[in-house]
């Protein structure tokens, strides 16, 4: 028997692994991450991470949601925030921008259960995407978000 069998919390981080790794191989990003909300402390949370070694994520592990950045601003408006390039980012999160200095093409997605938002997934893909994404990888990532 496994140690975590019957955690509630272990079973959803299981899940969330698992939800990050087919969403991140079917829309074809290099590197995702899922956040939750820590309510008490204002916070999201990074729970899992693909693509990417953790030491290279580690720098925005904790994102406080008052800040300005993708992931916050997905949580706050409850609706995805998509980037098509370094420049998108800087224009809008000119902070992140700075902190995040690869190119890449990002879209943070609020997870959403009974109207509330309890975190976020965000994916990123390298160089620009400036035509967006599909109409059925927005699918199949909002499918995946709920």
């Amino acid at each position: 028997m496994r140690g975590n069998e019957g955690d509630p919390a272990a079973e959803t981080s299981a899940h969330l692994d698992r939800l990050l790794d087919r969403v991140a191989r079917d829309v074809g990003s290099h590197i995702g991450a899922t956040f939750l909300v820590v309510p008490d402390r204002q916070v999201l949370q990074m729970t899992t991470v693909t693509g990417a070694p953790i030491r290279l994520a580690w720098p925005w592990v904790r994102l406080a949601l008052a800040t300005p950045g993708p992931g916050p601003e997905a949580v706050r408006s409850q609706s995805p925030v998509w980037l098509c390039d370094q420049q998108a980012l800087a224009r809008r999160f000119p902070r992140s921008a700075l902190a995040f200095p690869y190119s890449v093409a990002l879209y943070a997605v609020p997870l959403m259960a009974d109207g509330a938002c309890w975190g976020i997934v965000m994916l990123m893909w390298p160089g620009s995407r400036p035509d967006g994404l599909s109409a059925v990888e927005r699918t199949r990532i909002g499918e995946a978000a709920g």
